[in-house]
């Protein structure tokens, strides 16, 4: 007996101590939450992390952490915060506005773009979406789009100030500031006007070169939050053009105090010091050069792109690329049509394996100078690399016409010749005079290759013998002949031919690996790998042995032994992207998938950059189940010049196996153009409407389909659900029928029962239910549409009797538990009610529905304290719950939080929410 009693005591004192923990949590939250109200943010974030300490899951507490970081100007912290919360369940839409916050605050403006919705049909939602979106195009210097969607934010809410602050930057940027001020102004004359229309009205007034009203704004800023970045920075900014050194270097050092090496900081306090002559003058010209430009206004540097273009210059012939690249950018960026920029550019381009960016640059320089020869030369090849084979021919053709005693020309233009599968053609230009006396070793290639690719075999081996015999001591030529004898079919002589090229050179790796693929062809696998590996002990480093023997152990399912020999050579050769591809391949073989992503991201970063690596990248993103990344991956495949319509239906069916409908609805659209016959995409996308309650434009979809084709039972189906959508009764239950009679299903019987009840026929509704339940009694489709015909007439007994056969049925479905402890609460049988919905919660925890059903019973039952928790929860999940916005505001009402309250209930009442009728009624009993 007394150690039951101990145990019993043991877990009584647990239960306490979980109950004390929750409390505190609830208290330094609503603490945290206070302090953010009130800008103090470093209060606000020891509250939180207080709470993440013994909480580390706490989801609302990672959240809040995002908002005050956010307000604080901790972007990429909030980043992190954000994706944290993501991780512990909560919902990506309810946080793509905070997301989209911290993309714009760092600077992150396409990632933003492609991140948020085009639609939304929540018109509070839609204009802070265009809001954001408006500042994202004004990052990118896009105005008229920024401008265009800051009108469209105010459309969806007259009311929206950061879409007058928005317009109020564009009129800045067309440098129209009375038109501005006056904007601001009106934002200002509101009540508790934000500090940014304070930042905006300084840098209007500074621009004005009001720099005593500038300050005068700034400060009022400062009132308001002593701490804010771009404040500071505005304040260090006008108090330098007020010549006040010291004070400006104070606000910049309040800026660096709390981000450490912000760029724009930092470069304040240069500027004060070069206007203080404490500049140090460095040794090194290309860092005195970095240093000068980094010290110019951007005025003298657009009198004087001179400074640009010289960099670039000096950094190229170190061989610096990409910091060349990057001053000749800024370069054209004030003298954008320069050609010989545009040339270094693209030649910048081309070295680094770069031929799409490379070809947009030489396209620019063609159009400026129609007909350079070097020009069109380099673009011509260009697009031969990029497999663009009708471009690259227009373009060497010129070249010819140009200059048609230019030996590169009719060689480059008997290489698209090839390239398109024409060899006859291509021999006419490789026995020109012109092209023999440009390089006859290489014109000797392409014809053997022209005249085998033609059929002529004989004169392509005529051809090969005589450049080794000419070149008799040169083992690739040697191996060439032998490539000729092997695909003319002898194979002796191949042999014979790849053995003397290694003669010559010993380790010979073309002729290495043909006698290994021989040696495989045969069967001889065992053979094949051991002359590779005898081969490698000599060439450690040839990557063609390598990649050759890796190829060999993947066919041979060792992809193990494949990784082990790819992943050092990886390590000294980490440019490569053939090695690159088969490390890829042997790592998923190898079961290590998350290896093979971070490589190949890491190979991005750094490296090339080609549509083909970023299919892979979507690919394998989309094995881990990533589809952000996968997405991200497929759309920069796209701005590598990708097939538009081939990505953009892989982008569509990706969204839909992970179903994320607004994204799959914009990128279906996208892909109808390449196939408008085929259904499946047509059903997709109806579905897809229907889902975001865009049906005009699912029926439009499947009428236009109809004109043409027959429709499936699935699309006809699909064509019902959108009529009864759109409270086109009728049609509704014409198609709906339809779709019975051909083969019924659940789900059309309930959608036909939803027509009856919607055009008051209940007694229909019933019946077409009950036959169908006759067939199908433990569906549990028909059981929760009957269920809810009986809730909607008020039949609560008749509801408990199906639930609790359901919950009998169906004893583990968490909507099933929650649906039956709300049927227990409407039938005051609270003990119940709370059983269930707890059991509900023990299987998903962050179910919103379920913990808003708890935390109402716990209203009910005056346990306020225990539903408040509760609700701030389901809101941390969706915060786009007007229910759970309505239970919370009359819980804290409960409490005495009367502000709180109020001010929640104003939000209900502004809303659409089903209850708006008895919220505004008791909104008006508090206000009094």
């Amino acid at each position: 007996m007394g150690r039951c009693l101990k145990a019993y005591l043991y877990i009584f004192l647990l239960l306490i101590s979980f109950s004390v923990i929750a409390s505190q949590e609830d208290k330094l939250y609503e603490a945290a939450r206070s302090a953010l109200n009130n800008n103090k943010y470093s209060e606000a974030l020891i509250d939180v992390r207080n709470i993440l300490k013994t909480s580390p899951e706490h989801l609302a507490s990672h959240i809040l952490m995002a908002e005050i970081l956010l307000a604080n100007g901790s972007a990429s912290a909030a980043d992190v915060a954000l994706s944290k919360a993501l991780t512990l369940g909560a919902d990506k839409k309810q946080l793509q506005l905070l997301f989209a916050e911290s993309y714009i605050m760092q600077g992150q403006y396409n990632k933003t773009l492609d991140y948020l919705p085009e639609h939304t049909n929540n018109d509070k939602l839609a204009a802070k979406i265009y809001v954001l979106r408006g500042d994202a195009h004004l990052g990118l210097r896009q105005l008229k789009l920024s401008q265009n969607d800051y009108h469209t934010a105010l459309a969806f809410n007259a009311k929206n100030i950061d879409a007058k602050l928005g317009l109020a930057q564009i009129l800045v940027n067309y440098f129209k500031y009375r038109q501005a001020d006056k904007l601001v102004d009106e934002v200002l004359a509101g009540y508790i006007p934000p500090i940014k229309a304070w930042n905006l009205k300084a840098s209007i007034q500074q621009s004005l070169g009001n720099n005593e009203l500038a300050l005068n704004a700034i400060n009022k800023a400062l009132l308001i939050d002593k701490k804010n970045i771009q404040s500071l920075i505005f304040a260090s900014t006008i108090n330098i053009e007020l010549q006040q050194f010291d004070i400006a270097e104070q606000y910049a050092d309040s800026v660096l105090e709390q981000i450490p090496n912000e760029p724009k900081a930092e470069f304040l306090k240069a500027m004060v010091q070069v206007r203080k002559n404490k500049n140090a003058v460095l040794e090194n010209p290309i860092n005195k050069v970095s240093q000068v430009l980094d010290h110019l206004s951007e005025d003298v540097l657009r009198s004087n792109p001179s400074y640009y273009y010289l960099a670039s210059i000096i950094l190229f012939h170190q061989q610096k690329y990409e910091a060349a690249r990057q001053y000749v950018d800024a370069y054209l960026f004030v003298d954008e049509n320069n050609i010989n920029a545009l040339t270094l550019a693209a030649t910048i381009e081309l070295i680094e394996k770069k031929p799409i960016q490379a070809k947009m640059l030489l396209r620019r320089a063609d159009f400026l100078e129609p007909n350079n020869p070097k020009i069109l030369s380099m673009l011509g090849m260009t697009y031969l690399e990029l497999k663009q084979y009708d471009k690259a021919y227009i373009h060497l053709a010129k070249v010819k016409e140009l200059k048609p005693d230019l030996g590169i020309a009719d060689t480059q233009l008997a290489q698209s010749y090839l390239a398109t599968g024409q060899p006859e053609k291509a021999i006419d230009h490789l026995l020109t005079a012109s092209a023999g006396q440009y390089n006859p070793t290489m014109v000797g290639l392409l014809l053997v290759e022209s005249y085998i690719k033609s059929g002529e075999i004989e004169k392509g081996l005529s051809v090969a013998k005589k450049l080794a015999v000419n070149m008799h001591r040169n083992a690739n030529i040697q191996h060439h002949l032998g490539y000729v004898y092997q695909i003319s079919g002898d194979i002796d002589k191949a042999i014979k031919q790849f053995e003397q090229a290694l003669i010559i050179e010993p380790n010979h790796t073309k002729s290495v690996v043909s006698l290994a693929k021989l040696d495989y062809t045969n069967g001889n696998v065992d053979a094949a790998i051991n002359r590779l590996k005898e081969a490698l002990i000599i060439s450690g480093n040839d990557i063609y042995l390598i990649t050759t023997l890796a190829k060999l152990y993947n066919r041979n399912n060792n992809s193990a032994a494949s990784v082990f020999l790819l992943e050092e050579q990886f390590k000294l050769n980490n440019k490569n992207e053939e090695l690159l591809k088969i490390l890829l391949v042997s790592y998923v073989g190898n079961k290590q998938l998350i290896v093979a992503i971070e490589t190949l991201n890491t190979y991005l970063l750094n490296q090339r950059k080609t549509v083909e690596l970023y299919l892979i990248l979507a690919s394998l993103q989309t094995m881990n189940s990533d589809v952000t990344s996968a997405v991200n991956a497929y759309k920069t495949a796209i701005k590598q010049d990708g097939d538009k319509g081939k990505i953009y239906l892989l982008i569509a069916n990706v969204y839909q196996r992970f179903s994320q409908v607004p994204e799959a609805i914009s990128a279906y659209k996208k892909a109808r153009a390449w196939d408008e016959n085929n259904e499946k995409i047509i059903i997709d996308l109806a579905v897809l409407y229907n889902a975001e309650n865009d049906t005009a434009s699912a029926i439009k979809l499947i009428k236009a389909f109809e004109a043409s084709h027959h429709l499936s039972d699935q699309l006809v189906e699909v064509l019902a659900n959108a009529y009864l959508r759109t409270k086109q009764y009728d049609l509704a239950e014409k198609y709906y029928n339809k779709r019975i009679e051909a083969a019924s299903n659940d789900s059309s019987v309930v959608g036909l029962n939803l027509v009856y009840r919607a055009t008051m026929r209940i007694n229909k509704a019933v019946d077409v239910l009950t036959k169908s339940l006759n067939e199908s009694p433990n569906s549990l489709l028909l059981n929760t549409a009957i269920a809810e015909l009986y809730i909607e007439e008020l039949k609560w007994s008749k509801a408990e009797e199906v639930y609790q056969k359901l919950v009998r049925l169906y004893p583990n479905n968490p909507a099933i538990l929650n649906n039956a402890g709300y049927v227990a609460l409407n039938l005051s049988d609270y003990q119940r009610a709370k059983v269930l919905v707890k059991k509900s919660l023990a299987l998903v925890d962050n179910q919103p529905d379920s913990l808003d059903t708890l935390g109402w019973v716990y209203y009910h039952t005056e346990e306020f304290n225990k539903a408040l928790p509760l609700f701030r929860k389901a809101l941390a999940i969706n915060n786009s719950n007007l229910a759970v916005k309505y239970h919370l505001a009359l819980t804290l009402k409960a409490l005495n939080r009367d502000k709180e309250a109020i001010k929640l209930m104003v939000v209900v009442v502004n809303s659409d929410y089903s209850q708006k009728v008895v919220a505004s009624a008791l909104l008006e009993q508090w206000i009094k």
